[in-house]
């Protein structure tokens, strides 16, 4: 849909020249070339209607960050409070048109690499537009000649000040990469969008990886993301005593993940068999099917399963299970965190299943799960009353704050909400399955068949 620029100019002239203002405190407040702009609750809201209707236009939304776009629309404002209030109208029409025809020329070609943690590769994998890898002597090498080349000419820098910047910013910024797995994409945008483009682009590729290598092990200790944003490996050092008599229970816990996600040609190979390619082809298009992006959300929402941590394992305690009994894993788990992640289990199940958003949610998404997983009669029925009663656990939690929950449940969700999703993904394009009336109309088959 194309924006209105007539609604923006006159919710940003309403801001400037005042009309039936009622001064309120202020909620919004910058500084620009030593004017001090504030603004109220009713000011605030035409700014915000202002910003809405500008991310209409696709070249704006896919190409300039919100940042830059509030700071171009706060920019009019203090400009056209410079003028006398006559000719504010007058300001703002012209600057509003002036920064719609100046989105192309911030547009850029950027290559952005982001360290991802706990994920080791056999191979170098591509998904969409991302490409996974390890980051090798020759890709630092290529970076630090990128910041050779940026100084070659700077006439600022003696040659051991160039020298110097170079070996700073190398231990600044490649050392820690080297021989860690990273992805790097390119994408053209603006600065500021460049990077959040790029990290929607990892994050959708990522969410993909854990769709298939998450599994029964996967909730267990392994775990993958961008580096920063995923709990990382860490012993926590916990004191406790009664106060009522002499006795210590000092404990060490481990938190994060305790294995290395790694794919090798055998994952590899299982991947592409359920769908991989599919997704491949999916992330690189522009215009994405209703039912394309309803996947994509839904694997969102599964990926975002694993990015709640369960460890709290004392560290004595699991070396000597180990060391005795490699094969035993126990429950050894906080169960508010197991509640966390039914929580999300069923939000994927619910993004994947349902239409509409006033419909019979619990007894629908029990049912089309029952329809899309279930080969028989009986099958059917206990995915249907099995869903039907996680649904139930998932309320309580919601309401209440806690509920029990197994591992076993949660493990048994987590297996049917990532089977749901990969049918579907291996089901589109067999039965042209691409908009909202085609995915209920199959729903409908399935019911009445």
């Amino acid at each position: 849909m194309p924006e209105d620029k007539v609604i923006i100019k006159d919710a940003l002239t309403s801001i400037c020249t005042g009309t039936g203002t009622v001064q309120q405190s202020p909620v919004r407040f910058w500084m620009q070339d030593n004017l001090a702009v504030s603004l109220d609750g009713r000011e605030s809201l035409k700014f915000g209607e202002a910003v809405r209707e500008t991310l209409k236009n696709s070249l704006v939304l896919e190409n300039l960050s919100i940042s830059e776009i509030e700071q171009a629309m706060q920019a009019i404002i203090s400009n056209a409070l410079k003028l006398p209030t006559q000719r504010r109208r007058a300001q703002v029409e012209s600057e509003v048109d002036g920064f719609f025809a100046s989105v192309r020329r911030r547009i850029e070609e950027f290559e952005v690499v982001v360290p991802i943690y706990n994920l080791r590769l056999s191979n170098t994998l591509k998904l969409g537009d991302v490409r996974f890898e390890t980051f090798s002597e020759y890709q630092a090498k290529k970076w630090i000649k990128a910041f050779k080349d940026l100084l070659r000419n700077n006439p600022h820098y003696d040659e051991a000040a160039k020298k110097e910047m170079v070996a700073s910013n190398t231990k600044r910024f490649i050392e820690s990469l080297k021989n860690g797995v990273c992805a790097k994409t390119k994408v053209c945008a603006s600065e500021r969008r460049a990077n959040e483009v790029a990290f929607r682009k990892i994050n959708e590729a990522l969410d993909i990886i854990k769709l298939y290598c998450l599994t029964r092990e996967g909730p267990r200790g392994s775990n993958a993301g961008l580096k920063g944003e995923v709990l990382e490996r860490t012993i926590r050092s916990v004191l406790m005593r009664p106060t009522s008599r002499k006795a210590l229970y000092p404990s060490l816990e481990k938190m994060g993940p305790l294995y290395e996600l790694e794919i090798d040609a055998t994952l590899l190979k299982m991947m592409r068999k359920y769908g991989l390619r599919k997704l491949d082809c999916t992330l690189i298009k522009k215009n994405r099917s209703w039912v394309e992006r309803k996947i994509l959300r839904a694997i969102y929402w599964f990926s975002r399963i694993f990015d709640t941590p369960l460890q709290k394992i004392d560290d004595e305690k699991i070396l000597a299970i180990r060391g005795s009994h490699p094969d035993i894993t126990e429950e050894i788990f906080e169960y508010g965190r197991i509640n966390d992640r039914l929580v999300k289990a069923v939000v994927a199940l619910e993004s994947l299943l349902v239409l509409e958003k006033r419909e019979a949610v619990q007894n629908n998404i029990a049912e089309r799960a029952a329809y899309v997983l279930g080969k028989d009669f009986e099958t059917r029925k206990n995915i249907k009353r099995f869903i039907k009663k996680v649904y139930e656990y998932r309320s309580e939690t919601v309401h209440n704050g806690f509920t029990y929950v197994s591992w076993g449940e949660l493990n048994q969700l987590t297996q049917l909400v990532r089977g749901a999703i990969i049918t579907m993904i291996l089901r589109k394009d067999r039965l042209k399955l691409e908009s909202k009336d085609d995915f209920y109309e199959y729903f409908e088959k399935m019911k009445l068949s």
